[in-house]
């Protein structure tokens, strides 16, 4: 299940071994909170790390709490384990422990059969704009500056939280949380820079672009990272505007979300012949890349020409 189900889902029973794996810290901790809260505020937990032995947490699972009331054990694994200890507990659980297996990854390549999955990557934006308006601030927020934030910050629940929580203090007096707020002061994502990048790039900005991919260059971000980013976001942005398919269709093609393709039909839909041109000469960058005939960073610049 993804992390917007849980709470749903709790309600109707809480299971006795979960996986929560994601990249969104906040999804974890608060998947983590949530479980334990179901499950009972008094009960006794315990967390490991990814170090510790299977067995030691499975012992632990098994022995009952010190106060003879429930167990809550969080078991934070390491990248590469041994799940056959687990996938042996899981069959037969102690009814009175719930353990947590943590997992900081973005796919779930545990072998681990029969736990309850909990998907703790970034939402999509509509769920995360939601959530901002509902719980992470205080004061009201424009659509365009949740969606802004959003896209600025991956819609990564921890980076967005950081982030208001800065914005809402600055702006002590301020009612309203526009775009305008929120640009001057949130740090955004290398992704989001590129997408910028991208946008600079098909709309003839020059001279914005040019900041951009020298900023991108300068603070260490690799140049086959942003030829690689430009050349998906073209690639996006071509398909999305030659085709009238339905956003979602257009989407699974592409590998992206359909926000994607509908922002790209958004802003460059009148300009289908200048993104035919730009996409064109990256595909040409490409080739002369991998043949030899230009470094990456050049090409980089090329692209603005």
């Amino acid at each position: 299940m993804d992390f917007k189900d849980l709470k749903t889902s709790l309600k109707v029973q809480v299971s006795p071994v979960y996986l929560v794996y994601g990249t969104d810290l906040f999804l974890l901790y608060k998947s983590a909170e949530l479980i334990s809260a179901a499950f009972g505020e008094d009960a006794e937990t315990t967390k490991f790390d990814g170090d510790t032995p299977p067995e030691t947490v499975i012992s632990a699972c098994r022995t009952p709490s010190f106060f003879g009331g429930k167990r809550i054990i969080i078991y934070k694994i390491a990248e590469k384990i041994a799940p056959q200890e687990l996938n042996t507990y899981i069959k037969n659980p102690n009814p009175d422990a719930v353990l947590v297996i943590w997992a900081e990854s973005e796919k779930n390549g545990y072998n681990i059969k029969g736990a309850s999955e909990v998907n703790c990557n970034p939402m999509p934006a509509e769920v995360v704009m939601q959530q901002i308006v509902n719980h992470i601030t205080p004061k009201r927020i424009t659509r365009a500056g949740a969606e802004f934030l959003c896209s600025a910050a991956g819609n990564n629940y921890t980076l967005i939280n950081n982030e208001l929580t800065k914005i809402v203090n600055y702006f002590t007096d301020t009612e309203l949380l526009d775009t305008p707020h929120i640009k001057e002061f949130v740090v955004k994502t290398v992704d989001y820079q590129i997408y910028e990048l991208g946008a600079a790039i098909l709309q003839n900005k020059l001279a914005e672009a040019g900041s951009i991919m020298e900023y991108l260059l300068s603070s260490g971000t690799a140049e086959y990272a942003v030829f690689g980013g430009v050349v998906g976001q073209l690639r996006r942005a071509f398909y999305s505007v030659m085709t009238k398919r339905d956003a979602n269709e257009v989407a699974k093609v592409m590998g992206c979300s359909p926000g994607a393709v509908f922002y790209s039909r958004r802003d460059f839909g009148g300009r289908a012949a200048a993104v035919t041109e730009k996409y064109k000469h990256a595909l040409e960058l490409e080739y002369q890349i991998k043949s030899g005939q230009v470094g990456i960073e050049n090409a980089v610049f090329a692209l603005l020409f």
